[in-house]
């Protein structure tokens, strides 16, 4: 039997500012109204600064 594996691969950014971390508020999923740092999931091809977008 093949078994076939999916991979997701998240990526994250910090971005300090006068020693502030910018976060984000989640509005969808089961974390919806927490705080989270900004980022997404890197799809084929993409370089990591391309996934933080």
């Amino acid at each position: 039997m093949e078994e076939k594996f999916y991979r997701h691969i998240g990526v994250y950014g910090i971005c300090m500012v006068n020693e502030k971390i910018l976060v984000i508020r989640k509005s969808l999923g089961p974390y919806t109204g927490q705080l989270d740092l900004p980022g997404g999931r890197l799809e084929v091809s993409e370089s990591l600064e391309q996934g933080t977008g």
